[in-house]
């Protein structure tokens, strides 16, 4: 398992990293890099219902890949155990990212990138690491 410490460092990464993927994402659109695919209102918003979806589904399937993880006998489990809840938390901005590269709607593709906040206070609360 893996301390306390080690796991909010590598919480605070995750968390990072969501918040360069959402700010990137909001640049390029923003600069006109690509143009917006999708803008009539009844796809953005069938788009994030399922982004959303998606991104929450995802939350307690992680949550027991990783806890099965910290159960493991194998000396390189806390290391796989950082790596996969940096990946873990940052995954909730890549939803957002892409929903802002598509539709060009910063506010909703915020809205979903905010579920990194949801998925970093899950890791948490519910993951056991060691003091």
């Amino acid at each position: 398992m893996t301390s306390r410490k080690n796991f909010l460092i590598t919480s605070l990464i995750g968390l990072g990293g969501a918040i360069l993927l959402t700010a990137q994402s909001i640049l390029v659109v923003r600069l006109g890099w690509i143009p917006t695919v999708f803008s009539h209102y009844i796809l953005v918003y069938i788009f994030c219902g399922s982004f959303f979806i998606l991104s929450v589904a995802e939350i307690p399937l992680m949550l027991y890949a990783m806890h099965q993880i910290t159960k493991s006998d194998n000396p390189s489990a806390g290391k796989a155990l950082l790596g996969t809840n940096i990946g873990y938390i940052v995954f909730g901005a890549i939803y957002g990212a892409m929903f802002i590269l598509l539709t060009g709607y910063e506010e909703l593709g915020i809205a979903l990138s905010m579920l990194s906040m949801v998925r970093f206070a899950t890791s948490l609360i519910f993951l056991r690491y060691t003091d």
